[in-house]
Parts: structure tokens; C-alpha cells; sequence
């Protein structure tokens, strides 16, 4: 907690920036630092190869739970980031530690493929693993002739 106390004084010079009428801390600080946690989370889960069902099964909630914690919609209790943190064999510590607030949350980005739902990265991503020229040529014709058809 103190290492998360004197990274927040790290990025902003003025403390008392972050607290708004009748408020500890501004919501919009506190949102941000939700969504960082939040893309964290994502991205171990992804990376060992747990869906969100798969993390919501094992916690025993909702993947609808899951969606909201990784996007920072909801706020995540200390306990249950304890579990969250068992479930992807992380210390606590890993999701909490470091954590930079001048790095732009997902929402923040343009994100190179243009996709922000699982099947449009997916689709990139195998996509770019193609090697034969002729067969990316044939795809990419096939999907545009599709999107066309679908328009008109």
C-alpha cells in the first residue's frame, strides 16, 4: 500500500489534485488506476490462456464480473484481488506494483488492428501468421466481398 501511495505522489506534483469536493480522491484518478489494474488482469489472463468463463468459473462468479474488473467499470476489493491474483499465480504485489499512470488505458488507444472485441484481434492476429501472399490476397478479398454483400 506504501509503494502505491508514493507511486500516485510520483506522477502528480500537487497531492491535493486529486481530491475533489466532498471527495477523497477524484474519480476520474481512481477510474484510471481501476483500468490499469484491470488491463493487467487481462493481459496475464490471456497470456496463460484463460477466458474470462475460465477465471469467472474459478472465482465463482460471473464472466460479466470478469468483463467489468478488466475494463475498470467495477471496482475490485482488496480480498478479491487476492483471489484473482491466486487464480492467474501472481502475487498480489505483480498487479498492484509499478504501475504507470502516464500509460494510456486501452480505452486511450487506437490499438493498430482497428479491433477492440476478441474476434476482430483474433482475426488479425491469425491473420499476420499467414506467410503465403496469395492465400492473404484470396482472405482479405473474401472478407471485403462479405462486408460488401452485408452493406448493400
Amino acid at each position: 500500500m506504501i509503494q502505491m501511495l508514493s507511486m500516485i505522489h510520483k506522477y502528480v506534483e500537487k497531492p491535493e489534485m486529486l481530491r475533489g469536493p466532498d471527495k477523497p480522491m477524484r474519480k476520474d484518478f481512481l477510474q484510471k488506476i481501476d483500468k490499469l489494474v484491470g488491463q493487467r488482469i487481462r493481459e496475464r489472463r490471456t497470456t496463460i490462456g484463460l477466458t474470462q468463463e475460465g477465471l469467472a468459473d474459478l472465482l465463482t462468479i460471473s464472466y460479466q464480473q470478469i468483463q467489468k474488473y478488466e475494463t475498470g467499470a467495477n471496482r475490485i476489493s482488496i480480498s478479491r484481488l487476492f483471489e484473482i491474483s491466486l487464480a492467474l499465480d501472481l502475487k498480489l504485489v505483480d498487479l498492484l506494483d509499478d504501475i504507470d499512470l502516464a500509460k494510456p488505458t486501452d480505452d486511450e488507444v487506437v490499438i493498430g488492428h482497428g479491433g477492440r472485441d476478441r474476434r476482430t484481434i483474433e482475426l488479425s492476429t491469425n491473420f499476420d501468421t499467414i506467410e503465403d501472399t496469395d492465400v492473404k490476397v484470396s482472405l482479405s478479398g473474401l472478407i471485403k466481398e462479405l462486408a460488401e454483400q452485408k452493406s448493400s
